[in-house]
């Protein structure tokens, strides 16, 4: 009976781990789209100077999120998404801002595959 109970401990705390980090890469990733999406709104509007500092922002929430995402996500595409946005604040000097706004869509698109790769699908449990 007391190897039942311990199982049933183990296994609630390896799921409530599971859940734990489908809720903090799903929460983070949300935080870094929305100061994504600020950034490519201002860059659209011409706002260069503006839509450098949302990058800013954007690269520290990410250095701060970075340590929790990795115990949940593949390293190579937090190193990934970790390199596209770190190039965001000095693209977004140039006067032409449509490499900054591929790089934001290149990156709004990790973000979504990071987020996916950690919700629990069929076809990226089995």
């Amino acid at each position: 009976m007391k190897r039942l109970f311990l199982s049933l401990a183990i296994f609630g705390a390896l799921f409530g781990f599971a859940f734990y980090g489908t809720f903090a890469v799903s929460n983070e990733g949300e935080r870094l789209t929305a100061l994504l999406t600020e950034a490519i709104d201002l860059a659209e509007m011409g706002n260069a100077e503006a839509a450098k500092q949302a990058a800013e922002r954007l690269e520290a929430r990410y250095i701060e999120a970075e340590k929790r995402l990795s115990y949940f996500v593949d390293h190579r595409n937090i190193g990934q998404l970790g390199t596209e946005i770190s190039t965001l604040p000095s693209l977004a000097e140039a006067e032409d801002l449509s490499n900054f706004l591929a790089s934001c869509n290149s990156a709004k698109t990790s973000i979504i595959h990071l987020v996916d790769s950690a919700t629990p699908h069929l076809r990226n449990v089995m």
